[in-house]
């Protein structure tokens, strides 16, 4: 029993350290960035209707576009029904950000509204799921904007090259 319980904690402090490794890598810049106090769950609407091959092959590329990457590389090495399960286990979990392990640039963001009012905008993330080696993750991410301006919602696929993550590619989700 207590070997259990070890290796789930080893476990999870993994994916928690992958985590905020990855968070730190991806919001590197000079700028403020002002995030959401905690991660949003994913609905099950998401988990069952976009964490799907169809979805992702028939989102891949909407226009024709160069540079696209590989598809195929993507779904070789991230099996989205373990994503699944993943996703409704993170929406299990504490979902609180633990903003000391980010850059001092990353800013807390707790009263929403407020922060809205003041003219400031932020982003609002879903826990990274990550494959079973670490190498790829996906997380959703939005934005919410102070003004009324258009924003969309993304599948973010990060890609982890020579021990740096990397965007590999994005799929919207929703536009508006």
């Amino acid at each position: 029993m207590n070997k259990i319980i070890v290796i789930i904690f080893l476990f999870t402090g993994l994916a928690k350290a992958q985590t905020y490794e990855l968070l730190n890598e991806r919001l590197n810049n000079d700028d403020t960035i002002y995030i959401k106090y905690k991660f949003d769950a994913l609905d099950n609407d998401i988990i069952t209707k976009y964490l799907t091959k169809n979805f992702v092959k028939n989102s891949w590329e909407p226009l024709p576009i160069s540079n696209v990457p590989d598809i195929n590389l993507f779904l070789n090495n991230f099996n989205l029904e373990n994503a699944k399960k993943k996703a409704i286990l993170n929406n299990e979990s504490d979902s609180l950000i633990d903003f000391s392990q980010l850059k001092n640039n990353v800013v807390k963001i707790n009263e929403t509204d407020k922060h809205l009012k003041s003219g400031n905008n932020y982003l609002v993330l879903t826990k990274p799921i990550f494959n079973c080696d670490k190498t790829w993750a996906i997380s959703y991410i939005y934005g919410v904007y102070h003004f009324d301006v258009g924003s969309s919602g993304d599948l973010v696929i990060f890609r982890k090259i020579k021990g740096k993550w990397t965007r590999f590619h994005h799929l919207t989700m929703w536009i508006s």
